[in-house]
């Protein structure tokens, strides 16, 4: 695993490369790319402009597991409500439009959000972050990449800047799973 990078300071953003290997990701793209094997685990799927999408129970296999421990590891926190983590299959054309993640569940916030790329995307697809301080980010979608933000500022407050979008796959497909990580706000304040 390589070293975690800072990518900017408002909003929060993080990268690690290589944060899963090839050999991890494998028995991961064999379950989301079968439709049988996804029916055999109660999968149910939904599709729109956001591409294909999905709920997985993260207890319901051993390598999921694996990896979101490893995320809290490296966050040096756990998410309260980290029961599922959300898949996603964007084909060309297909989009997420832009959002904050900036949710409440009774006392827990929606405190950091982490993004495992499960494949390398040929050409579009970035996690771009248009209000990103000084200047606009993109995150391009590469196999094993993990992508790491806070949605709420040290202080708690909503972060603006955290506003970001996956923008359109011109060419491939991006294959995603989505960590949303659930804390008081105090762990805003929190340092990679």
């Amino acid at each position: 695993m390589s070293e975690i990078q800072f990518l900017c300071q408002q909003p929060r953003v993080y990268m690690i490369d290589h944060f899963a290997s090839a050999d991890e990701l494998v028995p991961i793209l064999d379950i989301v790319r079968d439709p049988q094997q996804l029916a055999q685990r109660g999968i149910i799927t939904q599709h729109n402009k956001a591409g294909v999408s999905f709920e997985w129970q993260v207890q319901s296999e051993p390598m999921l597991k694996m990896l979101v421990e490893r995320t809290y590891a490296r966050l040096g926190f756990y998410n309260d409500l980290g029961y599922t983590l959300r898949f996603r299959n964007y084909q060309v054309g297909e989009y997420h439009p832009g959002h904050l993640d900036a949710y409440q569940v009774e006392k827990f916030f929606l405190v950091a959000t982490a993004i495992l790329y499960l494949n390398d995307t040929t050409e579009g697809g970035e996690t771009f972050f248009p209000r990103a301080q000084p200047h606009p980010i993109s995150i391009a979608p590469q196999a094993g990449r993990l992508a790491i933000w806070f949605n709420y500022t040290r202080d708690g407050e909503r972060d603006e800047a955290a506003f970001h979008e996956a923008l359109p796959v011109r060419v491939g497909e991006k294959l995603t799973l989505t960590n949303f990580i659930y804390k008081p706000l105090e762990y805003a304040n929190r340092e990679l």
